[in-house]
């Protein structure tokens, strides 16, 4: 929501006494000050996307709050086509075309004398290699793990130039695989068009290994930069446009049904985010499939990727502290090695609980993250860190909050 139409304030004063509550009932309801809330009703102070998603839901407006405030809400296709889509030929500069000829400092004369099984071997190496910078990027600030990304998939593009059969379509797939994983590195740096690139890449790489799943999975990841931006129709247009693909493994389409769900709780349709939810818990496989031999697209750290899931929906939809309870069930199942993801889903925990007024448990729990966070330099953990330094804001006469506030705000102006 990037433009607020001018007549929300008088459209929530409208269904606030309709529903028969108070300036003081709704300020209790979704933790805002009567002021505050007096001021965006009169259009002197414009309203904030979350406050007006907590409004929609403790009015139920069932998502017609949030409707209203965007003055015109951009369409699924228009995100999908104007936004959210990218080609370049190689990110860093090297062209996807070119053969080892094209390549630099000559590497193709050289590799045109590999044999069919040193590429196989090569390929296998790079792909136990993969794992371990996986799980490196997963734990440490991928940045400093780019370049190397950007090595190894160019070094089997060039393997696949030379190579035959089985072990040609392997080098393509695993190059998109790198691809793919640099995609999510550069979004994580807060670089939404190299990923958007990087993805495309990955799409391209493994279609020419004949492995068509990836094409899916690049619109689960669009879906997901739609969500970070706050887009919710962007968000459900993409992924629905990921299910619609034929043959894609089941847990790319339970990955695209948990996006979809992500999309409606944005957009405040509680009901239809629950039908995405119920979908995804009969239809999620949390492995690859047996023998596939590719490292797992989408997260592998969450024993419950739906239940996770769930706890995001919940907050988004103005519930957050049966969002915060959620969290805490889900987190206690995330690997001590996973620090990535503890912390991203750490912080939205802290989130809920501030804004379901536990501000003091909010800012412990914040102020042990802290080291996580710096040391991580994510941008999608930021994204969050930022939501909840301006709900702190609001309580910012309380001795918690002020001895806490000036550290979050010095960590967010170095990491931009």
């Amino acid at each position: 929501m990037r433009e607020v139409n001018k007549d929300f304030g008088a459209e929530l004063r409208r269904r606030r006494r309709a529903s028969g509550l108070s300036l003081h009932d709704l300020s209790v309801a979704i933790h805002y000050s009567r002021g505050h809330i007096s001021k965006v009703e009169t259009s002197k102070v414009a309203p904030s996307a979350r406050l007006v998603r907590l409004s929609d839901a403790a009015l139920r407006a069932g998502g017609e709050l949030i409707a209203f405030a965007s003055t015109r809400p951009r369409t699924g296709q228009e995100t999908a086509h104007q936004e959210l889509t990218a080609r370049t030929a190689w990110p860093g500069g090297w062209p996807l075309a070119a053969g080892p000829a094209g390549s630099p400092r000559g590497v193709g004369s050289v590799l045109a004398s590999v044999s069919q099984a040193q590429a196989e071997a090569v390929v296998e190496a790079f792909r136990g290699l993969f794992d371990q910078l996986r799980a490196m990027c997963r734990s440490m600030d991928g940045r400093f793990l780019l370049p190397v990304l950007t090595v190894h998939a160019h070094a089997l593009r060039e393997i696949a130039a030379v190579a035959h059969a089985a072990a040609r379509d392997a080098s393509f797939v695993l190059a998109g695989r790198y691809a793919e994983l640099a995609g999510w590195v550069a979004q994580e740096a807060g670089d939404d068009q190299a990923a958007l690139s990087w993805t495309e890449l990955a799409c391209r790489l493994a279609e020419a290994g004949g492995d068509s799943s990836m094409g899916a999975y690049a619109d689960v990841r669009r879906a997901l930069i739609a969500l970070y931006r706050g887009d919710a129709l962007g968000t459900i247009g993409l992924a629905r446009k990921a299910q619609a693909q034929d043959g894609i493994p089941t847990r790319v389409r339970g990955l695209a049904v948990l996006r979809e769900a992500q999309g409606y709780a944005l957009a405040g349709d509680t009901a239809a985010c629950e039908r995405s939810l119920d979908l995804a818990r009969g239809s999620w496989v949390q492995d690859a499939p047996a023998g596939s031999g590719w490292p797992v697209l989408g997260p592998s750290a969450l024993a419950d990727p739906v239940g996770m899931t769930a706890a995001w929906c919940l907050y988004d939809l103005g519930k957050p502290a049966d969002s915060a309870a959620t969290f805490e069930v889900q987190i206690a199942r995330i690997p001590a090695e996973a620090r990535r993801t503890r912390t991203r889903f750490c912080v939205r925990r802290a989130l809920a609980y501030a804004m379901a007024g536990e501000v003091d448990h909010a800012c412990t729990l914040t102020r042990n993250l802290l080291p996580d966070i710096a040391d991580l330099a994510s941008a999608t953990i930021r994204h969050d860190l930022r939501q909840l330094a301006r709900v702190f804001r609001r309580w910012h006469t309380h001795r918690p909050v002020r001895d806490l506030q000036p550290q979050v705000e010095q960590l967010l102006r170095v990491q931009e």
